[in-house]
């Protein structure tokens, strides 16, 4: 295996591959387990289980693109995405300094929401009992407080535009909730979703105490870099058809409503 393949795991899914007219698609994968869209295998990677995998499947088998899969952690994606050496990634929100590396669909002047693959939000937490305060305009923490994101999310920026210091220190959210569980922080963000999921599975998180209202609502793309899209920009809408349609798969769906209760 050459340097550049370590810490890479490419692979070009069975299906389509025997067609010689099939073009490539690099996707790029985050590598944080977030079930049931990313789960890791019985050693903790995260190899191609989860229904986002299943949708990258059903994307081939309905566009005629061959999917060639890169799995690597969230801030090493995006870098890839937008330097041409992988061409899309899956379940990413906007900003508006992605936008400027990431295509995102588009309808008029906005965002085609209508083409997201799902929503969810963030939640604060914090020790139940603790003193911190959240009206869904303030958060009031310790002079020398800060709220634990996990590292390269969007929630970060959402914290930073309220004048809340942030700390950027996991990957997982499973680890920023065991630091607030231990008190080596004030408060924590993380997927509403993933954190409702996350406490009724695991005892030791009973005494974390969610936050309303949601600090944040947001839609998750599949997105293409630059380089990608200045290429094929005739192929874009067809792609971003494709994914619509994977993403109706009755499975993928259940899941979405589950997060959308999870509100």
């Amino acid at each position: 295996m050459t340097k550049h393949c370590i810490g890479i795991l490419a692979i070009a899914w069975a299906m389509g591959l025997g067609s010689a007219q099939a073009k490539a698609l690099r996707v790029c994968m985050t590598d944080v387990p977030h079930a049931p869209w990313r789960v890791p295998e019985d050693d903790g990677r995260v190899a191609g289980r989860g229904l986002d995998f299943d949708l990258l499947r059903d994307v081939e088998r309905v566009s005629g693109w061959t999917v060639v899969l890169q799995v690597l952690s969230g801030r090493r994606c995006l870098v890839e995405v937008a330097a041409g050496r992988a061409d899309a990634t899956v379940g990413l929100s906007h900003t508006a300094e992605r936008a400027q590396s990431f295509r995102f669909p588009s309808r008029g002047d906005g965002l085609d929401t209508s083409l997201a693959l799902r929503q969810d939000g963030y939640t604060l937490y914090r020790l139940r009992g603790s003193g911190v305060q959240w009206n869904g305009q303030r958060l009031r923490l310790k002079p020398e407080g800060a709220v634990l994101v996990q590292s390269g999310h969007s929630v970060g920026s959402v914290l930073r535009e309220l004048g809340v210091p942030v700390t950027e220190t996991e990957r997982s959210a499973f680890m920023v909730l065991s630091k607030l569980r231990l008190g080596e922080v004030e408060a924590a963000a993380v997927f509403t979703s993933e954190g409702q999921a996350l406490r009724q599975a695991h005892s030791q998180f009973e005494g974390l105490e969610p936050m309303s209202p949601a600090l944040a609502r947001k839609h998750y793309y599949v997105v293409f870099g630059e380089p990608f899209a200045r290429q094929h920009e005739a192929d874009l809408p067809g792609l971003w058809r494709a994914f619509h349609q994977a993403s109706k798969a009755p499975a993928y769906q259940a899941a979405v409503r589950r997060a959308k209760a999870a509100r």
